[in-house]
């Protein structure tokens, strides 16, 4: 079949001669259509943002020149993409290798997120994990039916309760209806069953929370419940109400509320029950969520909500504050919900919820001197995990107390490379103690037993005295090991040049998690591998069934009982 530019010049005139030494006139071409950006971005328009990216960005310099912004440059894998660049990208050999654990099993949600069936298939050959629950669940909450119903007949487990909230969250009745049927729920014998209440009840609140009226309404009134619960605390009931103070506006929030509090209760769809009428109204000590939930929604009207609520009785718990402090209005949130509709700071779990959020100015706002508010070494280990530097740079110097190793190694674990170097430089003010840690981490690992990932007291002896850093560094292996776990290569590079040492902790941290290029380079860099096995174990019971072929091809000593090897050879194949 000719292209466009050979039909062009099949079909036009044949060119008259020119005159001695004078250039050709010039042949019309279909291709200059895209010379023109405009007609470019016309055309961009009417396409997908993965089929722009991925084709017409490729079909000469001139696309390539007109679509350079990151709206035609990124490739969103939560969206269908064409299957051929799909498969270009990773169905080839060695594609995946390096990815660690994690990112593999994010790139078969997000396809399967994306409903694309062909590039699903190719994701579940190449990614070198066992599909886990999760994989339904995330297609589940895209809507997308068809990538169900195939991971379902491919055998990729299912927790059918939670691929149901997840449907309900993402507001698609099809699938809701799907899920319903193949757990038995839409049976005439399971009407009565308490457990059918229960997770209609949760797809309900988890509906209501993200706002998904019409999905609300068809599970309630189209024959699923019965009867609404007896409120009580913790109960569906209340879960639905806080569901709506969140997710929904004032107005369906009312509508709800009066109808299973204030006013007889009605079924549109079904025969007025007389025992429903009257349901008791909610009482005090059990309402605390609904308004907390209001003064925490991400909807524009929360405050008219939260006001609302105390209108109509409610209190002012300290939990309203907690859900505040997490939004990124955080600071004008708290500051109106303190200073006037009467709430308190009560607790410290406010200031967590902003910490972890990175919410500087709502922490500024409760670190004040006269609220008294600390946070504990446990919140300290989140915001290291969370990888929130500003956070912890906030509380440090506000004076608070941690423990810097510990707080580290959760950096290290999320592979924080900037966190790691600001707390690293706190190290050497704890020079000092360092003879306690040694004893402490000889004690816990009984001077490195239990497969190579205890204390190394020759390397650190072997470590300039003068260097506290790297004293400390090369004798706890467990910040390595963390490091190793979380996949980095830049973070554990960066270790590695301030005095830690290589361990078989880190290399069965690494074959847990990591990708094949990561064990590689580990073992062509001297990393120990062990001589038990251990490193299958971890790989075998987390899925990662890409690195156990790896490991067998790095020629790691497999465990010593055989039915694990067995077990790991069978993974294997």
């Amino acid at each position: 079949m000719a292209t466009a530019d050979q039909q062009d010049e099949a079909s036009a005139p044949a060119a008259t001669a020119s005159p001695e030494g004078a250039a050709p006139a010039s042949q019309p071409s279909a291709a200059n259509v895209f010379e023109m950006p405009a007609l470019v971005e016309r055309i961009a328009s009417s396409l997908s943002p993965n089929e722009v990216a991925c084709t017409l960005r490729l079909v000469c310099k001139s696309t390539a020149a007109a679509l350079d912004t990151a709206a035609h440059t990124t490739v969103r894998l939560s969206q269908s993409s064409p299957h051929a660049s799909f498969v270009h990208r990773w169905g080839r050999p060695g594609a995946m290798r390096g990815l660690s654990l994690p990112q593999r099993q994010e790139l078969l949600r997000l396809t399967a997120r994306s409903g694309s069936l062909a590039n699903l298939e190719c994701t579940l050959r190449c990614c070198g994990l066992r599909p886990s629950e999760s994989i339904i669940a995330a297609a589940a909450n895209a809507g997308q039916l068809a990538a169900c119903k195939l991971l379902r007949r491919l055998g990729c487990p299912i927790q059918k309760e939670d691929v149901a909230v997840a449907a309900a969250a993402g507001g698609s009745q099809e699938v809701c209806h799907w899920v319903l049927n193949i757990s038995g729920i839409l049976k005439p014998y399971q009407s009565t069953n308490p457990n059918r209440r229960t997770l209609i009840l949760d797809m309900v609140a988890t509906a209501a929370r993200r706002g998904h009226v019409d999905l609300l309404a068809w599970l309630l009134w189209h024959g699923f419940i019965d009867a609404p619960p007896h409120l009580q605390y913790n109960s569906p009931r209340t879960a639905v109400l806080a569901g709506a103070a969140w997710g929904c506006d004032l107005a369906f929030l009312q509508q709800l509320h009066n109808a299973w509090v204030s006013e007889p209760i009605t079924y549109p769809n079904l025969e007025q029950d007389p025992t429903l009428v009257g349901m008791p109204a909610l009482v005090d000590d059990y309402d605390d969520e609904i308004i907390a939930s209001a003064a925490g929604s991400p909807t524009p009207d929360w405050a008219a909500k939260v006001a609302w609520l105390q209108d109509v009785g409610y209190a002012a718990p300290s939990r309203a504050c907690e859900l505040a402090a997490a939004r990124p209005d955080a600071a004008e949130r708290l500051r109106w919900l303190l200073d006037e509709r009467g709430f308190a700071l009560a607790s410290w779990h406010p200031l967590e919820a902003a910490a972890v959020a990175g919410n500087l100015p709502a922490m500024e706002l409760m670190l004040q001197p006269e609220r008294r508010l600390n946070v504990s070494g446990l919140v300290v280990n989140r915001i290291a995990a969370e990888g929130q530097l500003g956070v912890l740079q906030l509380l440090h110097a506000r004076g608070c107390k941690f423990d810097v190793l510990m707080a580290l190694e959760e950096a290290a674990a999320r592979g924080h490379l900037p966190v790691v170097e600001w707390l690293a430089g706190l190290l050497p003010a704890t020079a000092a103690a360092w003879p306690a840690a040694v004893a402490v981490v000889a004690a816990a690992t009984d001077d490195g037993g239990g497969g190579g990932g205890g204390l190394n007291l020759e390397a650190a002896d072997a470590v300039d005295a003068v260097d506290p850093l790297r004293r400390l560094l090369a004798t706890d292996p467990w910040v390595f090991a963390a490091a190793a776990g979380s996949g980095s290569r830049v973070l554990m590079e960066w270790l590695l040049a301030k005095g830690c040492v290589w361990s078989e902790a880190a290399f069965v941290r690494a074959a847990g998690k990591g990708s094949e290029g990561q064990l590689q380079w580990m073992v062509a860099s001297g990393c120990p591998m062990g001589s038990h096995g251990e490193a299958y174990l971890v790989a075998d019971q987390n899925g990662n069934l890409a690195a156990l072929e790896c490991l067998q091809r790095l020629g790691c000593p497999e465990p010593p009982s055989a039915s694990s090897s067995a077990a790991a050879d069978g993974q294997r194949r």
